[in-house]
């Protein structure tokens, strides 16, 4: 019989076991057809601070595998080499009739890994994340007024044709 045939209204009424086993038999049909998830890239040091710069090394043992990384804190992405931007404000009107704060722009990046990633203490560069307002206080009260220590948080995945990336 055509599948075409097994699902005519009258059959459907007398035959849900029938289509059960048709069920889980596509089930695992798709699952034999998943590709294996690599493993995470391995990092040379720990998570922690640290007193002394380092180069950071990722590894992977698959032969064959990319990495790919971030240091702003987001997922790596492959389609995201280029970067992606995205605009906020960081001034808003207090009362009707007051200007709004021009747009502003930030970017995010994924990096292909190809050699060491440089570790070393950021607390001179510019507060970019401290100073995002969330209020109509120009400047807000609590934009810090020194430096703050800034960490760098490195986020890998492996990737390889064939199989599903690895877990960030």
């Amino acid at each position: 019989m055509l599948i075409t045939e097994f699902f005519t209204r009258d059959r459907l009424k007398t035959s849900f076991p029938a289509i059960s086993i048709i069920l889980l038999l596509a089930l695992t049909i798709v699952c034999a057809e998943a590709q294996d998830e690599l493993p995470s890239p391995s990092f040379s040091h720990a998570s922690g601070f640290y007193d002394n710069p380092f180069n950071l090394v990722l590894s992977t043992g698959v032969t064959g595998a990319s990495i790919y990384f971030t240091t702003d804190g987001s997922e790596p992405d492959i389609s995201n080499l280029e970067g992606s931007t995205y605009q906020y404000k960081n001034a808003w009107p207090r009362k009707p009739g007051d200007p709004y704060g021009p747009f502003l722009t930030g970017a995010f990046f994924t990096h292909l890994y190809t050699h060491p990633i440089k570790i070393d203490n950021r607390s001179s560069e510019p507060d970019s994340l401290t100073n995002k307002s969330s209020s109509y206080d120009t400047p807000p009260w609590y934009f810090p007024r020194t430096p703050v220590f800034k960490g760098t948080v490195v986020r890998a995945i492996a990737v390889k044709e064939g199989y599903n990336p690895s877990p960030v």
